[in-house]
């Protein structure tokens, strides 16, 4: 059917019998078409196209509304709807909707979720709206999603929006997938503040909303905003940003977090860049069940060069042994356990009687010998002049030992170093 003009359908109530769906399917409407304070069991203006804008308001279905394959011209308001549908599929399909201009959906609750796969909009408004039910609710909702079943909460998956999607105040159960979702914008208000030890319902999502697919999503700005968060607050929107990727545990997924730091680094957040990507290697260990040895080596470069992101780390180690090394190596040779390698230098009376050595032997320096040990491509020679004599009681041997641990700390720390340097550990791991 095509109606030239304006169409309005209001005040209807169809239930029971054989007629309990309303269905205008691959009709056209030329103008607006409005649809108000209708209640039926069902609603398909599937593959109908509206030249202008569509708003469905104050409607009551039964079970679902599809709006598959719609296509507008202007926008599509849903407000203060209450949307059903069995577990199986959703309260609200916009799959393969192609929409001009905004989707906002206000005041409403969709019951068993929202489906807009392969929706083509402007942008896309989802506000004081609850998005329930589905079978994802106390299921493997990963396995429903990946199998290609709907497991009801909210997918954006390969959804095309020109400019963002927003979500405020929404209250959802049931996974959310954004599985190779592109957009400009990606924003959620934060109403909640968080709470201590880091778990909140205020990462834009409430409590009850469970996997969150974000593989191969493209986003060029992720925003939280809202009362919550302070205009300068970046540490609490870095918490935000983590808890969403963390989200997408077990199945784990490199791209969103490689899409984040991306449009971090184009704010000029360099730090948080680094920290997505640092969690990025941390997140590998949490879906894989990875061996003891590879958690240790995995856990040694998290804390030592931030998985080759953050070399300067290494640094901050090496200094700090340096100078270790350097008040026990002074320790050592105040209390006489420090000795001359050289052998004809403690067989002189001199040195037995009064620690004297000849003229032209190395004089011992703490910081120095403390260097030449630690640093395997640096020698200043003292290292093969003076060594911590094991003989000289229980303090000589334990120096000995803290040499040997000294010097094999130091080729770790300094090759990892070096390697972080020049991103040689990011590319093996």
């Amino acid at each position: 059917m095509i109606v030239v003009g304006k169409a309005s359908i209001k005040d209807v109530r169809i239930l029971g019998g054989l007629w309990r769906k309303f269905s205008w399917e691959r009709g056209k409407v030329s103008g607006r078409l409005e649809i108000s304070n209708v209640v039926t069991d069902a609603l398909s203006l599937q593959g109908t196209r509206v030249d202008e804008g569509l708003e469905v308001m104050m409607v009551r279905v039964g079970r679902a509304v599809d709006l598959e394959g719609f296509q507008g011209g202007g926008n599509l308001l849903i407000e203060e709807c209450i949307l059903g549908g069995p577990p199986s599929q959703p309260g609200l399909s916009l799959k393969r909707a192609e929409i001009a201009g905004e989707v906002r959906i206000k005041d409403s609750s969709i019951l068993s979720g929202l489906d807009a796969e392969k929706l083509h909009a402007h942008s896309l408004y989802v506000e004081e709206t609850f998005l329930t039910g589905g079978e994802g609710i106390g299921s493997d909702s990963p396995a429903l999603q990946l199998a290609g079943k709907w497991a009801g909460g909210l997918s954006l998956k390969d959804a095309q929006l020109e400019e963002r999607a927003y979500f405020k105040a929404v209250t959802l159960m049931g996974p959310v997938s954004l599985r190779y979702a592109q957009m400009q914008t990606l924003e959620i208000v934060v109403e909640e503040g968080l709470r201590k030890g880091g778990k909140d319902s205020g990462i834009g999502l409430s409590p009850l909303a469970g996997w969150v697919d974000l593989h191969g999503i493209s986003v060029s700005r992720w925003v939280f905003s809202g009362p919550a968060i302070e205009d300068k607050d970046r540490e609490t929107r870095l918490r935000l940003f983590s808890a969403w990727l963390r989200r997408q545990l077990p199945h784990y997924s490199a791209h969103p977090y490689e899409s984040l730091a991306k449009a971090l680094k184009a704010e000029a957040d360099e730090n948080a860049a680094l920290r997505i990507l640092i969690q990025k290697e941390d997140d590998v260990g949490l879906a894989q069940n990875l061996p003891l040895w590879k958690r240790f080596w995995r856990g040694l470069l998290r804390y030592t060069v931030g998985h080759g992101y953050r070399p300067e780390w290494a640094l901050v180690w090496i200094l700090a042994f340096i100078a270790l090394g350097a008040f026990l190596f002074d320790l050592g040779y105040r209390e006489g356990v420090m000795a001359p390698a050289s052998t004809d230098v403690l067989v002189q009376e001199k040195y037995q009687k009064y620690r004297e050595i000849p003229k032209d032997y190395p004089a011992f320096s703490a910081w120095a010998y403390s260097i030449d040990a630690f640093i395997p491509f640096l020698d200043l020679v003292l290292e093969h002049y003076w060594i911590p004599n094991a003989d000289a009681g229980w303090a000589g041997a334990l120096l000995r030992i803290y040499l040997w641990i000294h010097i094999g700390v130091g080729w770790i720390l300094s090759t990892l170093f070096l390697t972080g340097l020049t991103g040689i550990i990011r590319r093996l791991e």
